[in-house]
């Protein structure tokens, strides 16, 4: 054990200090590590988008590949936005996993196409992404389809 000494404006004086052991904290600070290096790869995953006219007429496909997070939000809005089909199908099938940014995007556009008086229908959504809608109580407010050839 070490002292230290503490300066404190008009408090002074020396306490005991004992370094924490590193055995102890290298476990936690790895852990860090690998969340701090995931959340950046993340972050720099692409969002594609392919869009696709349905087999019906007025059905409009959004295909989408990568993540569906904060760092790519804008994108997915701005294409969104650019929709007006009375049906639109956002197949989610190539998304592997959807942050709150993300989910919350989805359920605005829900909402606009609702006082729009138009069709929205979430297809190919994997266990991941159902898991966070299911969570959030927002599965029961969407229409979701196993694939977007049976949401048409």
């Amino acid at each position: 054990m070490g002292r230290l000494s503490i300066s404190l404006g008009h408090l002074s004086g020396n306490v005991a200090y004992r370094p924490p052991f590193a055995a102890i904290h290298t476990p936690f600070i790895n852990g860090c590590m690998i969340l701090l290096s995931l959340g950046i790869k993340m972050q720099q995953d692409p969002l594609s988008i392919e869009v696709s006219q349905g087999k019906s007429p007025g059905t409009r496909i959004l295909s989408f590949a990568g993540p569906l997070t904060l760092s790519n939000l804008f994108t997915f809005q701005a294409e969104l936005r650019k929709e007006t089909a009375p049906v639109v199908i956002l197949d989610l099938s190539g998304v592997p996993y959807m942050d709150s940014a993300g989910m919350g995007a989805v359920i605005n556009y829900h909402i606009a196409c609702q006082k729009a008086k138009r069709k929205l229908v979430l297809a190919g959504v994997n266990a991941r992404v159902h898991t966070l809608l299911e969570l959030t109580n927002t599965a029961k407010l969407l229409t979701l389809a196993p694939t977007a050839a049976e949401a048409e």
